[in-house]
């Protein structure tokens, strides 16, 4: 499933996301979910994204301290086009969306 997402966010196929990819892929506040997306995932901060960076957050994010369950409903909402969530890695309890 983070696979199938990461492939829908990537347009053109070529194994990376880029921020113009990702504004285009979430279906309101496009430019601010992609800002918090790349500031959580973009690892060497070079403006792509590639499917190993997203697996390794997403593997991080479950190291944290959430469910299996969690992750795969915040996924789905994600393959929808839905709000990024900002985990927050400290505290399994808390987490918002977009930037917060």
């Amino acid at each position: 499933m983070i696979q199938g997402c990461f492939s829908k966010m990537d347009n053109n196929g070529d194994g990376s996301i880029t921020r113009t990819e990702a504004k285009r892929f979430f279906r309101s506040f496009g430019g601010l979910c992609a800002d918090a997306m790349f500031h959580a995932v973009d690892e060497d901060s070079d403006n792509t994204i590639t499917l190993d960076e997203f697996l390794a957050y997403w593997a991080s994010v479950k190291r944290s301290g959430y469910t299996e369950e969690d992750l795969l409903e915040e996924i789905g909402e994600l393959f929808e086009g839905n709000a990024w969530v900002q985990f927050d890695k400290t505290n399994s309890e808390s987490y918002g969306y977009g930037g917060e």
